[in-house]
């Protein structure tokens, strides 16, 4: 817990990177105009997960071509998902509904809502020992969360006229070219629109299960290639990426000094993922924060019922794991008593 606020404290502060959203005031920008805009979160986000990956196994000279997977053993992990469907049903219903409310959040967007579903799926897993290798209940927790989070954010775009994440705000720009005004009345004046787009939502998802299903034997063959062909195209891959997002070479000192950084953190045990989450949500909850003290002071929070309600709820997510930690290490010492 005391690495991940370490992690989670690490992220807000480079989420402070930029403009005071306020009085506009330059922080550590270091003179740097591209900086101005804060640090992009996509680029820390592929040196933390890719590049520190990369950089770790160059440290344990893993070089060596490991033995490649074959068909028949993805066949036989995808058959061990309905043998183990019990332990996955609560995670992927579980992960679906947060997925779906986070969603609806303006600015949240679906690399929120994986972590978060994540972190809880491991908080109540009954196979913690394999989170971090790859555990099943997490990699569906993840993905569960990550897709729902997509027609989550339709809501708050139809319903509103908001954009719910930035694949909404290119299609609010697409519907404004047509001359349609996205808001209430979009559902009595367009209704066939709007329900082509929940069509096409649920038809994506149909096609991307038949294609995960029937592409094991392509993707499998990922693993064939050696280590020291695979690791410079990743590195290509991730600088190409990190530059496209605003066509700027600073992205790309952001993702080889992220990776750095991720290959430190996982040397010290720190995870990756509260970092992503605080650059995410810093700037968000910075804004927010800030305007309510200048609205009405930090009793703001503890006069408003919803917020009260907010808070109350943040803070027993936070003593959950203490005392389910310390309920199962008295359960522990009881039994080996008798």
């Amino acid at each position: 817990m005391s690495k991940a606020f370490i992690a989670l404290s690490f992220g807000l502060l480079l989420s402070t990177v930029g403009t005071d959203p306020i009085t506009g005031q330059e922080r550590m920008t270091f003179g740097l105009i591209e900086l101005y805009d804060g640090v992009s979160f996509i680029p820390v986000m592929i040196g933390f997960f890719a590049l520190g990956e990369i950089f770790s196994r160059i440290e344990e000279n893993q070089l060596v071509l490991a033995a490649p997977a074959r068909l028949e053993r993805v066949v036989s992990q995808v058959r061990s998902i309905w043998d183990n469907r019990r332990l996955i049903l609560r995670p992927l219903f579980q992960s679906s509904v947060m997925g779906t409310f986070i969603g609806v959040i303006p600015g949240a967007g679906s690399a929120v809502a994986s972590f978060l579903a994540y972190g809880q799926a491991a908080t109540y897993a009954k196979d913690k020992e394999e989170y971090g290798d790859g555990a099943l209940s997490g990699v569906i927790a993840s993905e569960a969360a990550n897709s729902s989070s997509v027609g989550g954010a339709l809501v708050p775009l139809v319903s509103l006229g908001i954009p719910g994440s930035a694949t909404d705000a290119v299609l609010l720009g697409a519907l404004a070219l047509h001359g349609l005004a996205v808001g209430p009345e979009l559902m009595t004046t367009e209704p066939r629109l709007v329900y082509g787009i929940f069509i096409a939502v649920l038809l994506a998802n149909v096609m991307i299960f038949l294609c995960g299903m029937y592409g094991n034997t392509l993707f499998v063959a990922v693993t064939r290639i050696s280590p020291k062909v695979l690791y410079p195209i990743i590195l290509c891959l991730a600088m190409t990426g990190s530059f496209t997002i605003r066509n700027a070479m600073i992205d790309c000192w952001v993702c080889l000094i992220a990776g750095g950084l991720g290959w430190l953190a996982k040397r010290q045990g720190i995870p990756a993922a509260p970092i992503i989450l605080g650059l995410v949500l810093g700037s968000l909850l910075e804004t927010n924060f800030r305007r309510s003290i200048l609205m009405g002071g930090i009793e703001f929070f503890f006069t408003k019922p919803l917020a009260l309600g907010l808070l109350t709820l943040s803070l027993l997510c936070l003593i959950t794991p203490f005392t389910r930690s310390r309920m199962n290490r008295s359960k522990a010492v009881q039994c080996s008593g008798n």
